[in-house]
């Protein structure tokens, strides 16, 4: 592999969302390397790569933190309490970007934090 798609799994493997090329010995005979990744790394490896070329994005929705549960509790709710979570900070998020008449990324992460926290939502440390 070479060129963007090489430069993209450099970065993640420097941000620890892979580890690298990986030669498979059974069951593949079209392809011998599987290259598994961390979704949530390559994300945001995705939007910073976007940004340093100067792309200019418009996103639906953009969370900056995200409420989860242990293992138990995750499989105690099925998701629905960090769905709600998510769905807070993103209604949240979007209705101070609309206030301040802002792009997305204009909004930062302390202003978010405090306006969660002044709507009692409980953030993990």
């Amino acid at each position: 592999m070479r060129g963007i798609p090489e430069q993209f799994i450099q970065r993640l493997l420097g941000e620890g969302g892979t580890a690298g090329h990986c030669e498979m010995d059974l069951y593949y005979d079209y392809d011998s390397v599987c290259t598994a990744i961390d979704t949530e790394i390559y994300k945001r490896v995705s939007l910073e790569m976007l940004a340093e070329a100067g792309v200019k994005l418009y996103l639906n929705t953009m969370l900056v933190d995200a409420i989860t549960s242990d293992h138990d509790a995750h499989m105690s709710t099925r998701n629905t309490v960090s769905c709600m979570g998510h769905g807070q900070a993103a209604g949240t998020a979007a209705a101070l970007i609309s206030r301040r008449g802002i792009d997305s990324r204009s909004l930062s992460y302390d202003v978010l934090r405090k306006a969660l926290l002044e709507d009692d939502v409980y953030l993990e440390n």
